[in-house]
């Protein structure tokens, strides 16, 4: 379920910057769950919502 934009947190560099910090974390781990999860709420995100592509979804 996604928020409306009128609810979503407003954009801040700091917390933006920490978030790609922990997608590429993420990204390296064995928990594919978790990793699409905050794929998933990262693109939510107004800021990255057009800049960052889709998450890709393999079988895993």
């Amino acid at each position: 379920m996604t928020r409306p934009d009128s609810d979503a947190a407003p954009y801040e560099p700091v917390l933006e910057q920490t978030a790609q910090a922990w997608l590429v974390r993420l990204r390296g781990t064995p928990d594919a769950a978790t990793r699409r999860a905050f794929e998933d709420w990262l693109a939510q995100r107004p800021a990255h919502a057009e800049a960052m592509p889709a998450p890709r979804r393999s079988g895993a």
